[in-house]
């Protein structure tokens, strides 16, 4: 039964280190227990010698000895298994691999676009006018949330799949949701044009319940995570799925709230990237708050004073995405232009910055008027983001940092009124004189008594010649040298400039190949990114290389920053590359041109072929 239920057991181990601990000390106390008792059978020998004469066999230790000798492997082995534990539930992809995951596998939100990586196509037409869902049952000031997102790389806000962020899992029809607070409601929703595997969903579900012809295949496909409340569904749901829910619903937080919460405890994925520009102005809105509550409630308000713009027409140009890059154009812009996929993610970052655990929310927000009607009919125009912080207590308050849609203020500025200045009485040129015959008269004389250069200006001009001589010689001897690094620098500057406009790093990848390539480590021509990574064995190039991935087969633009950081990146992985080797190999390199000739040239490798990692489909 133990190492069935280890093989087939969950993702998340249920207190690793009190229940290995408890085994430990129920098998030794057992078998040290075992070892006390005497059996009949040596009871019987025992006397049967007595009566023929025969001396009695040694005793083994007594059985307090052996109860001590237990106990002190149980501390030993204890103290070694708690350290070991400790240090591997620490590292940031310590998960189990049980049998379950190959025989059914698990609900990854990694393999799949972030909701929010797409919100401008639901706002802007013709999302905008499609409906997407209809709602009855829906309590008033409740919305729809869609995904529940708290991994941020410095590009896209995703659902992270480390056990801090919580674990889809199957669950019976009725989800124990003990310790939540809210109003009971029961929902209904009817599925329009709606398709995504992320399953619409309100509050923290306490049952659900699907319907019509396809009403067991989405219950066998659904996944929930308690600790985020998001649901989905492997394969997805489209027109014509209705389904059913009991849920407990939490009211939105006041300002008043807002500003009275103190940080949780919440362990989340560390975001790697964070806009700096946005965080240093949030610190300017302060306005004199003092807790961490206090100063969350302040840069709400002023996140609230920004306009909102998708950039459809008739409004202002406002970029998509929410990188790093972008939150910064956020903060810097004037007036401040953007919409919900700016200003929740903006406001996550900064309560992060301030010690509260956050997360961004996606999902939709119905209008009091569609309220009203007691059937509400969501468009793709109602998608929204907001922000959830855990508090001391635990609980995920909502708040809302979006600003109230209004009309945006023109962004230009008014010339300012020249003032006429009197004019300036110029008096009249002097007459015109024909100096020609004293012109030449001075330039005769000149000629006549001129003395020559001095001796020092000889000397120096001979010298200057000489030199002149010696560089020229010394360009053309060491021409390999300057040549191949000109050709280096204008190729660098040349794919730094496409990089820019195209708002990609493929030049910069292929900057940090050619390096590679320069400095002698065989890269087949077909190689991936992360198998030259790999042959490299430097992590930073490693980094590189996933970076460099994901911006290619991600839809979203990189900013210009974005851009010019990974170009700062592989300019020190190329210097790192460069201490770790020796003093020849390191001027040879500045002697190779084996980029500059043929990029990715096949490598004849002798006798084996390099050891490549396994591709994944």
């Amino acid at each position: 039964m133990l190492a069935f239920s280890i093989a087939f057991g969950a993702r998340a181990g249920q207190n690793p280190i009190a229940t290995g601990v408890a085994i430990t000390v129920v098998a030794l106390v057992w078998a040290a227990s075992a070892g006390i008792r005497a059996t009949p059978a040596d009871a019987n020998r025992d006397a049967a010698d007595t009566r023929r004469g025969t001396p009695r066999r040694r005793q083994a230790p007594g059985g307090a000895g052996r109860l001590v000798a237990a106990l002190v492997l149980v501390g030993l082995c204890s103290a070694a298994g708690a350290g070991i534990v400790s240090a591997s539930a620490g590292a940031p992809d310590s998960r189990r691999e049980v049998l379950r995951e190959a025989v059914q596998p698990p609900f990854d939100p990694h393999h799949y676009v972030s909701p929010l990586a797409a919100y401008r196509n639901s706002v802007t037409p013709p999302g905008k006018t499609t409906d997407m869902l209809t709602v009855t049952g829906l309590p008033a000031g409740a919305r729809v949330s869609v995904a529940t997102l708290d991994d941020y790389d410095g590009q896209v806000f995703a659902a992270g799949s480390s056990p801090s962020s919580g674990t889809f899992a199957r669950v019976a029809s009725t989800v124990d949701q003990s310790g939540r607070t809210g109003t009971r409601a029961t929902v209904h929703v009817t599925v329009d044009g709606y398709s995504d595997v992320w399953l619409p969903t309100v509050g923290a579900l306490t049952s659900i319940s699907f319907e019509g012809g396809d009403a067991s295949a989405l219950r066998d496909a659904f996944f929930y995570d308690r600790d985020t409340d998001a649901g989905a569904v492997l394969g997805g749901v489209g027109r014509g799925d209705r389904y059913s829910m009991t849920t407990m619903v939490s009211k939105a937080a006041s300002d008043a709230r807002v500003a009275g919460l103190t940080p949780g405890h919440a362990v989340q994925p560390k975001a790697t990237t964070l806009p700096k520009t946005l965080i240093s102005a949030a610190r300017k809105h302060f306005d004199g708050a003092t807790t961490p509550g206090e100063k969350l409630a302040a840069v709400t308000a002023w996140l609230r004073t920004g306009y909102v713009s998708h950039s459809d027409a008739g409004l202002p140009f406002s970029a998509a995405g929410h990188s790093a890059g972008r939150l910064d154009a956020l903060a810097t812009s004037t007036p401040m232009l953007g919409d919900a996929e700016q200003y929740a993610p903006a406001l996550a970052l900064i309560a992060r910055s301030l010690g509260f655990p956050s997360r961004v929310v996606v999902g939709y927000a119905p209008t009091k008027a569609q309220e009203a009607t007691g059937r509400v009919t969501l468009t793709g125009a109602d998608l929204t983001a907001w922000v959830e912080v855990e508090a001391a207590n635990g609980q995920w308050v909502t708040v809302d940092p979006n600003p109230a849609v209004r009309p945006i203020p023109s962004q230009s500025t008014k010339q300012s009124e020249s003032v006429a200045q009197p004019q300036t009485v110029l008096p009249p040129p002097p007459p015109a004189r024909n100096d020609t015959a004293v012109t030449q008269n001075r330039e005769s004389q000149k000629t006549k008594h001129d003395p020559g250069q001095p001796a020092w200006l000889r000397v120096l001009l001979a010298g200057l010649r000489v030199a002149g001589v010696v560089i020229l010689i010394a360009a053309i001897v060491l021409a390999p040298l300057w040549g191949i690094a000109l050709a280096r620098w204008l190729r660098r500057r040349r794919r730094l400039r496409e990089d820019r406009e195209a708002r990609v790093v493929t030049g910069a990848w292929s900057e940090i190949l050619d390096d590679v390539v320069d400095r002698g480590h065989p890269v087949p021509r077909a190689a991936t990114r992360s198998e030259v990574a790999a042959l490299i064995g430097s992590p930073e190039v490693a980094r590189l290389a996933e970076q460099a991935e994901r911006s290619v087969f991600s839809s979203q633009r990189l900013a210009e920053a974005d851009v010019d950081a990974f170009w700062r990146d592989t300019r020190e992985a190329s210097r790192r590359l460069a201490t770790d080797e020796a003093r020849w190999p390191r001027f040879r390199y500045h002697l190779t041109a084996r980029s500059l000739l043929t990029r990715l040239q096949p490598t004849r490798l002798r006798g084996r072929r390099p050891h490549l990692p396994e591709r994944h489909p």
